[in-house]
């Protein structure tokens, strides 16, 4: 039974919440490894988001240039001569290509480009504001959106609950609804 169940569970699409709880623990799971790098060689580390393309990538910032080149990983795709490690969310297997980078927030402002996070040597981010990064499942009406909230004191991500509310469009509502 249990290798049966194993053949055909991983060809049947999960669905939206799974999806995106999926997506939302690689994202986590990411940044707890660039945190974990900052720590153990007391450096920088960098994470990259770009929205439009659907990817993001952790690369080194600090000023020793012999912590450039990166660990391997069988997680990441490495580029740059292993200077950077790539996740591109619509590669992940077992993840449908509607798992989307929506947009990052930081401070109240909606990125939707390029943003990035940075940890310090003591895990805590360069940012002195929380970081949140929206992902979304499924289209129409069935289209879901998740945050990863990373804490800028700790450096550690937590997941949010799931929500029917387009980022985007909440703080389109907020920004227009506030004296100005």
């Amino acid at each position: 039974m249990v290798v049966l169940a194993g053949m055909v569970l991983p060809k049947s699409a999960p669905h939206i919440p799974q999806q995106l709880q999926a997506a939302a623990s690689v994202v986590a799971a990411d940044l707890a490894y660039a945190r974990s790098l900052a720590v153990t060689y007391a450096s920088k580390y960098r994470v990259q988001f770009d929205v439009s393309n659907n990817r993001y990538w952790l690369e080194h910032s600090g000023a020793n240039p012999k912590l450039d080149l990166l660990p391997a990983s069988t997680f990441f795709e490495v580029r740059s001569g292993g200077k950077q490690l790539v996740v591109d969310l619509g590669r992940i297997p077992q993840l449908p290509d509607s798992v989307r980078l929506v947009a990052i927030q930081q401070g109240g402002v909606l990125f939707t480009g390029v943003a990035r996070v940075e940890f310090a040597p003591l895990g805590q981010t360069t940012e002195l504001v929380p970081t949140i990064i929206w992902l979304s499942a499924g289209g129409g009406p069935a289209r879901r959106f998740i945050a990863v909230h990373l804490n800028p004191a700790t450096g550690v991500a937590t997941i949010g609950a799931i929500s029917a509310i387009d980022p985007n469009l909440a703080a389109a509502s907020i920004g227009a609804a506030s004296p100005g």
